[in-house]
């Protein structure tokens, strides 16, 4: 079980990082079981930071002045990130400039989503889940050309059918899964080859946005099949960070995950 430790004050200050309320327990009873929920989660890395002992930092989360409402205010958090290089960014920079003792003693660890997902029920603790940049100015400029305006969180990415809006499934007789996509980039190569195949395809492909914390709290909430078919497919950095530190990319412990 993860430790917090609770004596750090650090403002956040990124834009798009949103604080996620955790305790579903009102929900257990709708929700996918734990070990399929898991099983969704696991091969995605996310990464968070502690100290020598392995004690998880935790951070005063300030938004921005034009963000502040009754639900969105200053608050301490666990600070997850998508990327490691963005977390050791946060302690070069940031966290260096505002406490540079505690930035010596301190490191970057690599987490499955699905124990942040384990951890988030068994303690009385915020997240924070914080998008790369690139991400979160794709995400924007998709919507931003559907005169929509995103609202904050991680996106991720899927194909959708642009006359009913239905999301596309991919697989064979045997599979289909519903990919979700932390990088655009990833499932753009995936319409690509689809459409060598299909030339069709790319006619009526569209692409659609949905933030990592409303697909969390569906599976906290909701029993539905389909959402067994749900795969979260990482981004290209990731899988490479993953691919050089870990030995055995297909073990539950160790996230990694493979574009459709």
């Amino acid at each position: 079980m993860m430790k917090y430790l609770n004596r750090c004050i650090i403002t956040l200050g990124i834009v798009g990082a949103t604080v996620l309320s955790t305790g579903f327990d009102q929900f257990k009873a709708l929700a996918l079981p734990n070990e399929q929920i898991l099983e969704i989660l696991n091969p995605v890395p996310v990464f968070t930071i502690a100290n020598q002992e392995g004690v998880t930092l935790t951070i005063t989360v300030t938004p921005k002045e034009d963000e502040v409402s009754k639900d969105n205010q200053e608050q301490s958090a666990v600070v997850v990130f998508m990327s490691h290089q963005q977390a050791n960014d946060f302690i070069d920079t940031k966290l260096k400039t505002e406490n540079p003792e505690l930035a010596d003693n301190v490191s970057v660890q690599t987490v499955p989503l699905g124990r942040i997902f384990e951890e988030s029920q068994n303690k009385d603790v915020q997240l924070t889940y914080v998008p790369t940049q690139e991400s979160l100015d794709t995400a924007k400029g998709i919507l931003e050309e559907e005169g929509k305006e995103y609202q904050g969180g991680v996106p991720l990415f899927f194909a959708k059918d642009k006359s009913n809006g239905q999301p596309f499934l991919f697989g064979d007789e045997t599979k289909q899964v519903f990919p979700l996509f932390f990088e655009k980039t990833r499932l753009d190569n995936t319409v690509e080859q689809v459409s060598k195949q299909d030339p069709d395809f790319a006619a009526n492909v569209g692409i659609e946005v949905i933030p990592l914390e409303q697909v969390l709290a569906t599976l906290q909430q909701d029993d539905d099949e389909a959402l067994q078919q749900i795969e979260l497919v990482i981004s290209t950095e990731s899988q490479e960070y993953i691919r050089q530190n870990f030995s055995d990319a297909s073990s539950a412990e160790t996230p990694a995950a493979e574009a459709q």
